[in-house]
Parts: structure tokens; C-alpha cells; sequence
């Protein structure tokens, strides 16, 4: 009970500091989005061992996840797509070995029921279902979806990330729409398990449910 309590307390505070983190990003005028941003972009923590049971492959059930970030397919080029990190209902999570990178090196790990809820309560809190604007992507850019699950519904935003050329001033609602984007990306990273294996198999072309609206 204290460490489940203490896992919400952790992500609650996670919140917070995305928010106060994502205050520089949507700069105005020819600026680039990313300007000023540290690096890495996204961090995880180190995983210090295997799971202590095994995990069936979730690619292989077909269960759709609650919580996907994702690279989609750029026209033929059959690298795509690449996965950055989906969750289960039941716990168990597929992620980059390294988030700041589109590769093909997964990790497959599990999360206890009470963290799958915690992270379901505090996604939304960061307005991701009060969105005016859902997509910001440039010519030419790649997209990347991010998908997440609630009550029935699923709401599905595009972002083009880092680094892509701003054109012109954003739209408060664009500006908006980034600071959830980098918001959501990190409380989700936060929450990882530190006990993985490597998943040795690609991350297959994900199916229209995984896909919101």
C-alpha cells in the first residue's frame, strides 16, 4: 500500500514538473519548437534486471494497449514503423531501449494494476481530452501517434517532434497541444518498469483499433 502510494505520489509530481518544463516550448515567430530544450529529450530509468516472471509477447494476442506512442509508416520504406512505448490494461509494457531514437532494440517489462490505474487518472488531468487542436505536422515531416484510452473513448494526437522548422507563430491551441504532447510522453516514461527483457522481435504494423479519433 505505502509503495503504491508512493508511485502515485511520484507521478503526481511528475505532472507538475512537465508542466513547469514544457513552459518554453511553442515559441512564436521563425523559432524552432524544440529551442532551448535539454537533452536528452526523454529519459527512462535503468533497467537493472529481467522481469522475476515470464511475460507473454502482447503483439501476439492482439490485445490493443491503453497508451501508445508510436512512428508510423513513412510511404514504402519498410523500417517503419518504430514504437516508442505501449501499456496494457493488464500491466505489461513494450519500449525503446532508448526513447530518443527510432529503432528497432525493445524492452518488455510488466507494471502492477495499481500503477495501470494511477497512470490512467493522471494522463487526463493534463488536459490530452480538453484539445482543440490534435495534429501538428509540417511537409514532409514524419508523424508520430500518440494513442490513449479512457472510458470508451480514444483520443489520438500527430506531432512531427523534434526537430522540425516552424514556419510561423503557433496558435495558442497548437502551443497547447505541444506542451500536452511532451507532458504526456514523459509521465508515461516515468512510469516504466525497471525490470525488462529484450523483446527480439520487431514492432509490427499496429492495427485501426490501436488508432483513436
Amino acid at each position: 500500500m505505502i509503495r503504491n502510494r508512493m508511485h502515485l505520489f511520484v507521478l503526481s509530481v511528475t505532472i507538475f514538473l512537465g508542466m513547469v518544463g514544457c513552459a518554453n516550448w511553442g515559441l512564436e515567430g521563425g523559432d524552432r519548437l524544440a529551442a532551448g530544450t535539454p537533452e536528452p529529450l526523454y529519459t527512462i530509468k535503468a533497467v537493472t534486471g529481467p522481469p522475476e516472471a515470464a511475460i507473454a509477447n502482447p503483439f501476439e494476442t492482439g490485445e490493443v494497449p491503453f497508451i501508445a506512442v508510436w512512428l508510423e509508416r513513412a510511404g514504402i520504406d519498410m523500417e517503419y514503423p518504430f514504437l516508442r512505448v505501449a501499456i496494457w490494461e493488464d500491466g505489461r509494457v513494450v519500449f525503446a531501449e532508448d526513447p530518443n531514437t527510432w529503432s528497432h532494440h525493445l524492452l518488455l517489462g510488466q507494471i502492477s494494476p495499481s500503477e495501470v490505474e494511477s497512470l490512467k487518472q493522471l494522463l487526463p488531468e493534463t488536459g490530452l481530452f480538453d484539445l482543440k487542436e490534435r495534429r501538428l505536422l509540417y511537409p514532409d515531416s514524419k508523424s508520430v501517434l500518440l494513442s490513449f484510452a479512457k472510458g470508451g473513448t480514444r483520443q489520438e494526437l500527430a506531432y512531427a517532434e523534434f526537430p522540425e522548422p516552424v514556419s510561423g507563430p503557433l496558435t495558442d491551441d497548437q502551443i497547447q497541444l505541444v506542451k500536452t504532447w511532451f507532458m504526456v510522453n514523459r509521465i508515461v516514461l516515468a512510469a516504466l518498469p525497471s525490470h525488462a527483457q529484450a523483446l527480439h522481435r520487431r514492432f509490427p504494423e499496429p492495427p485501426e483499433s490501436w488508432r483513436g479519433e
